[in-house]
């Protein structure tokens, strides 16, 4: 991956928690009064329920096509 002409790159640990934090919270925004939360994005997305699990935990990142997809179902997710 080529580098920036300043020098500077973009902090991947910064912009991952930041991803985590602000997903995990869209998230729980959403689904205040659903006991299976994880379940109940799985069946509207596609996407497998344990990675959503994750997100919720604040144990993973989304891949980009992930995100899309939650974003194109929950736009809060943005």
């Amino acid at each position: 991956m080529p580098k920036p002409k300043n020098g500077k790159t973009l902090p991947i640990k910064v912009l991952d928690s930041t991803i985590r934090e602000a997903l995990a919270q869209a998230i729980k925004q959403e689904h205040l009064d659903v006991s299976a939360i994880a379940k109940t994005i799985a069946s509207v997305t596609g996407i497998n329920d344990n990675s959503i699990a994750k997100w919720c935990k604040r144990q993973s990142t989304p891949s980009a096509a992930h995100l899309l997809t939650f974003s194109a179902f929950y736009p809060s997710g943005l």
